[in-house]
């Protein structure tokens, strides 16, 4: 199953490949040291799973095939206190192993942007 940025996330879809009209940036034009790579999406939760979201918002993910038919995964974060955009490549991605606790990490940093967005999202109301 893809997952388009149409789409929402359920429990129904195992995440296997995203499809975005434009690319996100896969280095950070300031700094050279804020990318970070893992070998595989497990690595990356175990180092990012716990990290206040606030502080490390993932405002993107991408999940693509490579070459050989393998997945990999990119991640895209905001460090919003110290204003650092950093890039996350992950270089193997297990849909069958990871994808319920990547969708469990991702919903949670979905309803954050969520929340920020909440001024916009809400109906007008009638000023008296």
């Amino acid at each position: 199953m893809t997952i388009s940025n149409s789409d929402s996330l359920s429990k129904t879809k195992m995440i296997t490949e995203t499809y975005h009209p434009y690319y996100c940036s896969g280095s950070n034009y300031y700094s050279n040291d804020a990318d970070g790579n893992f070998e595989t999406v497990t690595d990356f939760l175990d180092s990012f799973e716990s990290m206040d979201i606030d502080l490390n918002l993932c405002f993107r993910f991408d999940i693509k095939e490579s070459g050989d038919g393998t997945l990999y995964a990119e991640f895209f974060l905001m460090l919003q206190r110290k204003g650092i955009f950093k890039p996350v490549y992950c270089s193997s991605y297990n849909p069958e192993t990871e994808s319920d606790r990547l969708e469990s990490y991702l919903k949670r940093h979905f309803d954050v942007l969520m929340s920020i967005w909440t001024p916009i999202s809400l109906p007008a109301t009638e000023e008296v």
